[in-house]
């Protein structure tokens, strides 16, 4: 079976494009590119991943979902089994009000990991802050997301680190400068975050 990555690599080499000239189209990193035609695509989060697919179904005009399908038969899952091979392991035998109590405590788990999934994401910038004046035309953005979630700024998507963390260098034109976050979750909520930076020139 023909492996994912080798299957974008043939699609751009068919329209003899270089990784810079696709990633352009495409509005991804070039950093994103080299990831996706690599076995080391598996590295992006699930969900980054899928909105970088249907870019690139978009661009080559293949049918909806066509390289979705193909990333699962290559065994890649929609989402990982929290409780998968888990067993319960007590040292002695739970009381009825001990099995309710830990009954509630894994209910109120289950709740939580489901609404960091429905919930609309929470988009956090570190640096800089609003209405933030440089003189340098440019500065890198820092902030977090959830890695279960993806994000774009300026409708670019932005790949986070396993903990969520990202850094995205920008440019700056001369006076105000616009920069919308979005983030999406998995069932399709989502949020936005602006953030306006003025750059002045350096004095």
């Amino acid at each position: 079976m023909t492996r994912l990555n080798e299957t974008l690599l043939e699609l751009r080499q068919k329209k003899k494009l270089n990784q810079n000239e696709l990633a352009a189209h495409l509005k991804i990193s070039v950093r994103q590119i080299e990831l996706i035609e690599s076995p080391k695509f598996r590295k992006l989060p699930r969900l980054t991943l899928t909105r970088i697919l249907e870019r690139y179904e978009k661009f080559f005009n293949l049918g909806k979902n066509e390289l979705i399908k193909e990333l699962s038969l290559a065994g890649e899952e929609v989402e990982v089994d929290l409780f998968k091979n888990h067993k319960k392991v007590f040292w002695f035998k739970p009381t009825s009000l001990l099995r309710n109590f830990l009954f509630l405590i894994l209910i109120i788990f289950i709740l939580y990991q489901f609404s960091k999934l429905i919930l609309p994401p929470k988009i956090k910038i570190f640096y800089p802050s609003q209405n933030f004046v440089s003189s340098q035309n440019s500065l890198v953005i820092k902030g977090y997301l959830n890695p279960r979630n993806s994000l774009m700024i300026n409708d670019e998507i932005i790949t986070t680190d396993r903990n969520g963390n990202f850094q995205e260098p920008v440019l700056l034109r001369p006076g105000r400068n616009d920069f919308v976050f979005e983030g999406t979750n998995f069932w399709g909520g989502h949020s936005l975050l602006k953030r306006t930076i003025y750059y002045i020139g350096a004095k």
